[in-house]
């Protein structure tokens, strides 16, 4: 048979090969079949009449040799026309039309048909896939290649409208917003879309789609050049109406980092509700200008969605399919989800070349460098570094997973960044780009390659000079430095392109600071000039200077910056100061979490079922340990590290039980907390036999050992002892004599206490059990963390007093006796023991009782004790969300009643009631001096003489209204330090802004915090709150001229204007609910000093109240106890200002200064 001759013709060719390799260069479009109007029309007459004079794949493969612009659009612009018409898979008669051929292609003209096609693509810039081999890697070549296509262009742009109305639209210059709202485009194109089409965007690395929409928009709906998908664009832009009011989008990203996978909600100019879908319960997150990252709930998720206030799906993304152990999801080095993979796939997982992390569900057996972030479900981090065109694989076991990197040429970025509470990155000074071009493109004499540096409409270019092995080290600092750019935070896009090409191959934007040299470990920054577009009104405990900006003196927890970017973009950057800080993250039982602050050194119980997480934060690299546990984190990059409860649990080892931090600098370990691993009892039974308590105590694990602390009620004792578990064998010991051991049962291990009453010491016994079970100790609770304790009492006999009988001998006590044994009780009902214990020791609450009961219409002599009672706060291991049961300030109001000059008695304590009683006694005499020195001066322009006040004379007739009017007039000055749960203000700041902002902000954390259990206090207090408020939300003509017909709720917050969802609603109708209630109780304890009977009358209303609420169970102290608990800042503000109030309108001692 005799070979086709190469065809003939090429000088026909050869000019419009050329006129068409430039206009391709000057093209963005990433694919050859949307080049296709490119193509003139003598070129085309020119093809049709080479192909019929010899239509074969060996001479067409010679022409895509020879003209691989020309034949390579034509062969794409077929293949796109076709699925165009039909929009499914039956693409070879296509390519067969395209080359002129009747017949069905043989597998080897296929082949070299598809290799020329691909040599061309190469030669033309134009990114072909990885894959040269497995199913289908030739037609997925060229139905790559087709694109959009323009059949389908209008429908795709009609879809993209919508989206943008719905969404807004990115900014061009954000390629990570780019692609999250080019992920949320996908998710509309459902059937009946086109198949074809949606793949054709999935495929879109670079976001080309997205960007000609973009520029589109940004012409006015208008094309910018002649691009077939821009005319498209435009066509659906001139029917679709009005496009002005496309806001900018502010969509929703899953992220991981930092061992955390959540969604981080973008900031906002206009505060937006959404509702998070993940797991078993929805949970509201609110985004405002700052935004916030929130962690999804422990546990393996099909999926994650998020819902914004008017029911838009802003958010959908698959992870785990099932909770098979071959499982893995795999993060770009953003952190953004970019695959879902299982070991054993038929398809080799390809991605781009670049650092990602592999979650994985199994411990790869072929890596070393892995790390455990979760001990149930096991969750293994591995990174992962992939290189264009090579393999990385996976292996567990005889099961693998084949990872390839894209076969482009790509970059990575190395430098300095600095990372925010934000989870945003910032880049700083020198930075470089480690460039690599696989073999196949230098083979194709495609040599010269650029780097891209933009910002704003400002580029700077660097040419890429490859070694022998297509690498470069290209540094990008001076062009940075170069462009005609103020210093300051900039949006930077960095992309890679043949030199003289419009088309990306690769691109990528970051954040850099301009004219920033340097951030030291104390949180100082250098700069060579100021920031231009930094946001000065913005920033918080932060000294600005000309050449540096570092932590203010005021000791606020958390630093913040805000930058303008362009267009109105502000960006929000905050760090915590310089130091070591732990918190705790804890889900409530709706959905919600909250993150608590934790003292360094506090006590937390963790255990391997424990939903909630450890966050660890400092300004220097260093080491956590726990045990052998040794974790290197480069807090110069990440401010914090999530650490779940459950892997902190599984790494307890006896005798090494604190998770601590260590500076890489060397010093000291800094003791962060002392973890405790409670041992979760499923039983529990305390009985009399003859002479001995048993109790009875079920445990899943093995113990060994027990150990029994006593707390004496009268005296304050404390007595311990620990004993091995040996049936048989009695102990003495200083508690008692007795006897410990131990059974099984059914895979259950039943611990027994034998106590020999008769040995225990007179007095009311609280007693508290640990256990040492698997080699741990812990101390022993239930499922819902309550503890496990009994409580006994003795006489001077050795005989058991019931419980009855202690509390009728009550009334035979000396009252200083009942104030400390009040103490006691009252720290002893701080902790949250189990509802069994509760039953086994109810006769305490009717102990407690009578106790209280002894002591009213006796406060006056016993202030400092009360006081510190009222100031009793749950311990830190105690479950978040616990409100006690007994409440003696709720029970003994007159704590709150007394002259002023009493409350110099009460002891300094970082707690809001310390801060206010300890103020009242400054109001004497003329009160002027008090206004700055005790008082905010803002306090004295409420009254009518405001200018003698000024001059120190004595106070007149206090107007509520113009102390609001202030109040709202007046910037919180050092409003940062709220972020701070610890702060209090400080003498010259009470009855000021910044102290009503903080009790504000401390009401609404006791408020999320007690979401965290549900209760029927709880229930029943707000429902109470919401009636008084809608009977008595103002004072009436009885009340001091000044107060008449005015609100006693007083809110810095102004209405924004903008919709809030239900769910904000409700929280701050309950805030304001909770501040009236406030308000009320601390108006009528202060008039009690003044005008006996006006507690009484509190009392009568509050039991009217009650009566009208229809939650059965708490009674109305409960109902008290439980605003004092939740709002103890926002009680003690008003209880502060009425004092003031009442001192000059009431008083005779000022009314005649």
């Amino acid at each position: 048979m005799t070979e086709p001759q190469e065809p003939k013709g090429g000088e026909v060719f050869e000019a419009h090969e050329e006129r068409l390799r430039a206009l391709i260069k000057r093209a963005e479009a990433p694919v050859l079949g949307l080049l296709g109007r490119l193509v003139p029309v003598e070129a085309r007459t020119a093809i049709q009449a080479d192909i019929r004079l010899l239509p074969s794949a060996r001479a067409y493969a010679i022409r895509l040799d020879q003209y691989p612009a020309l034949f390579g659009v034509w062969l794409a612009e077929h293949v796109m026309s076709g699925l165009g018409q039909d929009g499914h898979f039956s693409l070879y008669p296509y390519l067969q039309r395209a080359i002129g051929v009747t017949g069905d292609l043989s597998l080897t003209d296929k082949e070299l048909l598809w290799r020329a096609f691909r040599r061309a693509m190469f030669k033309l810039g134009i990114q072909p896939l990885s894959r040269t081999s497995g199913t289908h890697f030739m037609a997925d070549e060229y139905v790559r290649q087709a694109g959009v296509p323009i059949a389908f262009a209008d429908d795709l742009a009609t879809r993209m409208l919508q989206l943008a109305r719905r969404l807004g639209l990115p900014d061009e210059d954000d390629q990570e917003g780019l692609m999250t709202w080019q992920s949320a485009l996908l998710n509309k194109l459902g059937q009946p879309f086109s198949v074809t089409a949606r793949k054709a965007v999935e495929r879109d690395a670079l976001g080309y789609y997205t960007r000609a929409f973009l520029r589109v928009h940004a012409n006015g709906g208008r094309a910018t050049s002649s691009d077939a998908l821009e005319e498209a664009l435009a066509k659906a832009f001139a029917t679709g109406g009005a496009t002005n009011s496309i806001r900018r989008a502010a969509i929703p990203q899953l992220l991981y980092r930092d061992g955390v996978l959540g969604v981080l909600f973008p900031a906002t100019t206009n505060p937006t509700s959404y509702q998070l879908l993940c797991g078993s319960s929805p949970s509201a997150v609110r985004a405002d200008t700052v935004g916030g990252f929130r962690p999804l709930p422990p546990g393996l998720h099909k999926e994650v969605s998020v819902l914004r206030s008017d029911g838009e799906r802003v958010l959908s993304a698959k992870l785990w399919a099932d909770a098979m152990s071959n499982r893995l999801l795999i993060f770009n080095a953003e952190g953004r989800l970019r695959a879902a993979a299982q070991l054993a796939q038929e398809e080799t997982l390809e991605l781009t070349p670049g650092s990602y992390v592999a979650l994985c569900r199994f411990e790869p057996t072929n890596v070393e460098a892995c790390v455990e972030v979760n001990e149930s479900p096991k969750l293994v981090e591995v990174a992962l570094e992939v290189r264009p065109g090579a393999e990385v694989v996976l292996e567990n076991g005889p099961a693998r997973l084949c990872i390839v990197g894209s076969n482009q040429p790509t970059f990575v970025l190395n430098g300095t960044v600095k990372g925010s509470l934000e989870r945003l990155e910032v880049w700083y000074g020198a930075m470089d780009a480690a460039v690599e071009v696989p073999l196949d493109w230098r083979e194709a004499g495609i040599a010269s390659f650029e780097l891209r540096v933009t910002s704003d409409e400002h580029r700077a270019l660097v040419p890429v000079t490859l070694d022998s092995d297509g690498r470069a080290r290209v540094r990008l600092h001076e062009a940075i430095q170069g462009l005609p750019v103020k210093p300051g935070l900039r949006r930077l896009v960095i992309e890679l392109a043949r030199s003289g090409d419009a088309r990306t191959l690769q691109r990528q934007s970051i954040l850099y600071w301009v004219g920033l040299d340097a951030v030291s470990y104390g949180m100082r920054f250098t700069y060579a000039t100021r920031p231009q577009n930094l946001l000065v009104s913005s920033c918080a405990g932060l000294k600005l200077g000309d050449t540096h900006a570092e932590p203010t003196d005021d000791h606020t927890r958390v630093l913040r910056m805000a930058f303008e970017v362009g267009d109105g973009r502000l960006v929000h950057l905050s760090w915590n100061r310089p130091g070591v800080f732990v918190a705790v993250e804890v889900p409530s039982e709706d959905g919600a979490s909250a993150t608590i602050s934790r003292p360094l050194g506090a006590t937390e119980a963790v255990s391997l079922t424990s939903a909630k997480s450890v966050v660890v934060s400092a300004s220097e690299p260093g080491y956590i340990t726990l045990g052998s546990m040794r974790t290197f984190v480069d807090f110069s990059h990440r401010p914090s590290k999530v650490f779940p409860a459950g892997l902190l649990a599984s790494r307890l080892e006896p005798g090494a039980r604190t998770l601590a931090y260590e500076r890489e600098a060397g010093g000291p370990a800094i003791p962060l907390l002392q973890l405790s691993q409670p041992h979760v009892v499923t039983e529990v039974k305390a009985e009399r036999l003859a002479n001995l308590l048993e109790v009875r105590v079920t445990v899943t694990g093995e113990p060994t050992d027990v150990a029994i602390t006593g707390r004496e009620l009268s005296s304050g004792r404390e007595l311990r002892a620990e004993h091995e578990l040996l049936a048989g064998t009695w102990h003495r010991n200083d508690l008692a004599r007795m006897q410990v051991y131990s059974t099984d049962a059914l895979g259950k291990h039943v611990i027994y206490v034998l106590l020999d009453v008769e040995t225990l010491r007179p007095g009311v016994w609280l007693l508290g059990f640990d256990a040492r079970v698997g080699g741990a100790w812990g101390r022993l609770e239930d499922s819902n963390e309550g503890r496990i304790a009994v409580a006994i009492a003795v006489d001077v006999m050795g005989k058991e007093v019931p419980g009855s009988q202690v509390v009728a001998d009550a009334g035979t006590l000396e009252l200083r006796e009942v104030v400390g044994r009040l103490s006691r009780l009252n720290e002893h009902f701080r902790q949250m023991w189990s509802p069994a214990c509760y039953e086994q020791q109810s006769w305490l609450g009717q102990y407690y009782t009578a106790l209280v009961d002894l002591l009213r219409d006796h406060e006056a002599d016993y202030v400092t004790e009360l006081a510190d009672m009222a100031m009793c706060r749950a311990g830190d291991d105690v479950r978040q969300g616990f409100i006690p049961r007994q409440s003696v300030p709720a029970s003994l109001n007159r704590v709150f009643t007394q002259p002023r000059i009493k409350y110099r008695q009460v002891n300094s304590r970082p707690h809001p009631f310390s801060v206010a009683l300890r103020a009242m006694p400054s109001l004497k005499g003329a009160v002027a001096p008090a206004f700055g020195l005790v008082l905010h001066p803002l306090a004295a322009v409420a009254f009518k003489n405001f200018p003698e006040v000024a001059r120190g004379l004595r106070p007149k007739s206090f107007q509520l209204k113009a102390y609001r009017e202030a109040l709202v007039g007046a910037r919180p000055e050092g409003a940062h330090q709220l972020d701070d749960e610890l702060f209090l203000p400080k003498d010259g700041d009470l009855l000021g802004p910044l102290h009503l902002a903080q009790a504000w902000r401390d009401m609404e954390r006791g408020l999320e915090t007690s979401r965290l259990m549900q209760s029927p206090r709880k229930a029943a207090a707000i429902a109470m709150a919401r009636q008084w408020r809608r009977e008595q939300p103002a004072f009436d003509s009885s009340a001091p001229a000044g107060l008449r017909g005015e609100n006693l709720v007083l809110d810095l917050r102004q209405a924004d204007g903008h919709e809030v969802d239900d769910e904000e609603e409700l929280k701050r109708e309950h805030l304001g609910h909770i501040a009236n209630a406030c308000a009320w109780l601390a108006w009528h304890f202060r008039l009690e000093a003044r005008s006996p009977g006006a507690l009484a009358k509190l009392h009568a209303k509050l039991a009217s109240l009650r009566r009208q609420v229809e939650v059965q169970g708490p009674v109305v102290s409960d109902c008290v106890g439980y605003y004092l608990h939740v709002a103890p800042a926002m009680f003690a503000f008003y209880l502060l200002l009425w004092e003031l109030v009442l001192t000059i309108e009431l008083d005779p001692a000022v009314q005649d200064v």
